[in-house]
């Protein structure tokens, strides 16, 4: 932390002075574990801030680098992601659903593919089972409780793609009681 201290006392000589009452109170950046957010009232030369950084072994990611302007009548500012969460309340809202509905569609595939291994290997055991043992009783006994084992197992695959679903909605409710 201290590098990256050190490192932001060398930018800030690179970034626009505070030119009105309100800039000089404002800060002039803010950093959070390695991202920053640096607050200008004019456009900030990313080169020459990407300069000073190249000292550290450090530069800006300009895949990830975002310029928002905040002023009367815009809306971009919205869509700009900040630790992970839009600036936007519904445009976060949409986006948290958006994940979470993909995640629910991923935890199906999976279950899926869980049932099918499981009756696979049912069926493997019981045909061990017939194979192995002549006497009619054991193997419906062995049938019986593999099948009440797949039951049990899928029970349990529904109740977590149904837990998943729920915190999906957690998500969303929590953050729109927060709005």
């Amino acid at each position: 932390m201290a590098i990256f201290s050190l490192m932001l006392k060398e930018v800030r000589p690179v970034l626009p002075k505070p030119s009105t009452p309100l800039e000089k109170v404002l800060p002039r950046e803010i950093a959070y574990a390695d991202d920053v957010d640096f607050v200008a009232f004019q456009d900030i030369d990313i080169e020459e801030v990407g300069k000073v950084l190249e000292k550290y072994n450090l530069q800006v990611n300009v895949d990830k680098t975002e310029f928002t302007n905040l002023s009367r009548g815009e809306t971009n500012w919205q869509t700009t992601k900040k630790v992970g969460t839009l600036i936007g309340d519904q445009e976060d809202i949409e986006r948290r659903k958006q994940l979470s509905s993909a995640a629910l569609v991923k935890l199906r595939k999976v279950v899926v593919v869980v049932v099918v291994v499981v009756v696979v290997v049912v069926v493997v055991v019981v045909a061990v089972v017939v194979v192995v043992v002549a006497e009619v009783v054991i193997v419906v006994v062995v049938i019986v409780v593999l099948v009440a084992v797949v039951v049990v197992v899928v029970i349990v695959l529904i109740l977590v793609v149904a837990a998943a679903a729920a915190a999906a909605v957690v998500v969303v409710v929590v953050k729109v009681v927060v709005a």
